[in-house]
């Protein structure tokens, strides 16, 4: 199969989304790809929201409402493994441990009473909000009676077994609006790479990203740009003059939002880091890509228009904007790039001194110009002893939360498939029906 005709499934994390926004979103990415599947965060989903979800399985969009929020990693991880076996593939990795001293070379503590969900606790019926529900139950869900099981078994018998080359996970956010061609543009820089450094069209040698644009600013001249490039302190922002041509680029590392991995990589690399739940999730994993010899592209041609932070702020004497983020972010930024600073990633020992400049900077800008100081306070201080101590997550993050009537979160959410329009859910929930 050419690269240019694999098949693409687009995989989304949505948390309380701004449906106006979601929509925007699913619809800019439907005509470029095989299937979108979006896995909802959100705590215990409203009527309104499932029912919103009730509308896009009619358009064929595969929803996995999980009831709770497991954090970006562990969803994305649960949407490319859904995704995987819709492709005919099986899962061949666990998703690395939330602890951050295994598989860093670091003495392993001894474990902990908590648990930070991960692939093997997100099995369905495992984790509250996943619905346990046989194969043969859900079509195209996985399992040997699976459409894209099946058609893994002709190709097989064809003697022309489907290889990772031939299909592709492309991530998104709920904020971000991909243009037209993007999957096309993402796809044209992949063949002509493989070309360039194989000779031949196999696939598995790169994963690549797109521009990303903060569309808050009405400029377009001035917009922010997401695109780093290495330097031996650490990640820095491309200079606009090298991005105003199409070309591909070398990446320091890729956001998660536009990231499109060829599935032999995703089999090569493994899942995202469930335990850092949200922030850095996409640097730690394409540092990884990089240590096992992957290359992160970025294509200039290929542009989203994405949104970082809860709002952007300039400050005097500085071009670049800051972004602000709220005080359950700066939690998880402070503690994750610590855990970074500690060994969590295959970084250069120059980027670790250049994250503990970037994180004084950050933990200055939060407590002297950010609303709320006190609680970012809080949360810097808990972050900065838990990024210390390897702690996995806030314990608080670990409960199913209650919802205002005082019910616990529903134990069983959503699973809808995209052949059928049909929506799977161990519990009922009807118009005006309280818990």
């Amino acid at each position: 199969m050419k690269v240019n005709e694999a098949k693409v499934w687009a995989i989304g994390v949505a948390f309380q989304p701004d449906t106006a926004r979601l929509d925007a979103t699913i619809e800019s990415l439907l005509p470029q790809v095989t299937g979108v599947i979006v896995v909802d965060n959100t705590p215990n989903p409203s009527a309104e929201l499932l029912r919103y979800w009730r509308g896009w399985t009619r358009r064929g969009v595969v929803v996995l409402a999980l009831g709770r929020n497991l954090g970006i990693a562990a969803a994305q991880n649960i949407g490319a493994r859904h995704a995987l076996r819709r492709l005919g593939f099986s899962p061949l990795h666990e998703v690395p441990s939330g602890n951050p001293r295994e598989n860093s070379g670091m003495a392993p503590r001894e474990k902990s009473r908590e648990t930070s969900p991960n692939e093997d606790t997100c099995r369905a019926g495992d984790v509250p909000g996943v619905t346990a529900v046989k194969t043969g139950e859900i079509p195209g869900a996985g399992g040997k009676d699976s459409p894209g099981a099946r058609e893994a078994r002709r190709a097989r018998a064809r003697g022309n077994e489907p290889t990772g080359g031939d299909a592709a996970l492309l991530f998104f956010d709920q904020d971000s609006v991909f243009a037209p061609d993007y999957v096309a543009q993402i796809q044209a820089a992949e063949m002509v790479e493989y070309q360039r450094l194989v000779g031949d069209v196999t696939g598995g040698i790169s994963v690549f990203g797109g521009l990303a644009f903060d569309h808050r600013e009405a400029d377009p001249t001035k917009r922010d740009v997401l695109a780093y490039r290495d330097t031996p302190r650490g990640p820095r922002r491309y200079p606009d003059g090298e991005l105003r041509e199409n070309k591909v680029l070398p990446a320091a590392f890729l956001i998660a939002s536009g990231l499109y991995v060829p599935v032999n990589v995703w089999q090569s690399v493994g899942p995202m880091r469930a335990g850092m739940f949200i922030d850095h999730v996409d640097l730690e994993w394409s540092m990884r890509a990089r240590a096992a010899g992957m290359q992160t592209l970025l294509v200039t041609a290929a542009t989203i228009d994405h949104q970082l932070g809860d709002r952007v702020v300039k400050l005097p004497g500085r071009a670049q904007v800051v972004h602000v983020h709220s005080p359950f972010r700066v939690y998880y930024l402070v503690r994750n790039t610590c855990w970074l600073i500690r060994g969590l990633a295959p970084i250069p020992t120059g980027w670790r001194w250049g994250y503990v400049l970037w994180l004084a900077k950050f933990v200055a800008f939060n407590l002297v110009f950010a609303p709320g100081r006190r609680q970012r306070f809080a949360k810097i201080l808990r972050g900065l002893l838990d990024g210390c101590r390897f702690r996995r997550k806030p314990r608080e993050m670990l409960q199913p939360k209650r919802s205002e009537s005082g019910c616990r979160a529903p134990g069983r959410g959503i699973l809808a498939n995209e052949m059928t329009g049909g929506l799977f859910t161990g519990k009922s929930v009807r118009k005006g029906q309280g818990c």
